[in-house]
């Protein structure tokens, strides 16, 4: 499967509730750095990029929906107050922190670097960016109010929990068995 086609990622009003695949804007993220000396030894052609040890930018929400909604469904509110949030880097940053042209665009081609997941442009918040789901961190809820930019849609709701397959299980997977939640908890009916 190739990525979605950029018209098929951005959904603005899906649910009233936060859902894996939202994004937000003004997430704070702290990558503690080890002291020098500690760092583990790297070996090998793969090489993630440098991340910065503090960064404020756009996330990506990557927990599993019905993983910390209230229950049953219809019910208002959330079972837990903790959200896993990916950062989302602009290409431009990217660049800047070693990653290769070459790789850009081969995400953008076709998505298919495993530790990354492409994402187009949205008008008025980012640039072309890829969400980093190998490197989340756990927020609480309260980060995330009123900060919600946009919501995936279907074709693109797959492709991330695809990278997320991918990523914390391994192996190859088929975009067909994978049926992201997109429905709206708070309101099932309607």
């Amino acid at each position: 499967m190739s990525r979605p086609a950029d018209d098929e990622y951005y959904d603005d009003d899906r649910t009233e509730h936060v859902a894996q695949g939202d994004i937000f804007r003004d997430v704070p993220f702290h990558f503690p750095i080890p002291e020098p000396g500690q760092e583990t030894e790297q070996k090998g052609r793969r090489r993630p990029v440098e991340e910065p040890p503090y960064f404020e930018g756009h996330g990506m929400l990557i927990h599993y929906t019905s993983g910390f909604m209230a229950q049953p469904p219809a019910t208002q509110g959330y079972a837990h107050r903790y959200r896993l949030i990916a950062p989302i880097f602009p290409f431009t940053m990217l660049l800047e922190l070693g990653m290769a042209e070459e790789a850009l665009e081969e995400m953008r081609r076709s998505d298919k670097i495993a530790s990354y997941m492409y994402l187009p442009p949205y008008p008025d918040e980012f640039e072309e960016s890829a969400v980093l789901p190998y490197r989340p961190v756990l927020l609480h809820h309260s980060f995330l109010e009123g900060q919600r930019v946009t919501q995936l849609r279907g074709p693109a709701a797959v492709q991330l929990q695809l990278k997320l397959a991918t990523t914390f299980l391994g192996g190859k997977w088929d975009p067909e068995d994978l049926e992201p939640d997109l429905t709206d908890h708070w309101h099932p009916d309607g």
